[in-house]
């Protein structure tokens, strides 16, 4: 997941972008279909992020969602539902 941390943001910025495939050569070979960028202001948020968005996508259903969306809002529903 690509992410970066810029100095000053007072918030965490999330980035979703959804694609019919992009060749990052994964190790499964498949294109990935969501991009998600993470802009933390600090390390700490990076983290919690990165956990968040580590649990949510072990869920088949929220990827598919996500996947699957035919507008933003779709989208990023799965993105802002609690992790649990």
């Amino acid at each position: 997941m690509p992410y970066a941390r810029v100095n000053g943001l007072t918030r965490p910025l999330v980035i979703a972008a959804k694609s019919t495939g992009i060749d990052f050569d994964a190790r499964d070979g498949k294109p990935a279909r969501l991009i998600i960028m993470i802009l933390p202001g600090d390390s700490q948020s990076q983290h919690d992020l990165l956990g968040d968005a580590s649990k949510l996508f072990s869920h088949k259903e929220a990827v598919d969602r996500a996947v699957h969306a035919a507008n933003f809002v779709e989208l990023v529903a799965p993105l802002n539902a609690p992790v649990r």
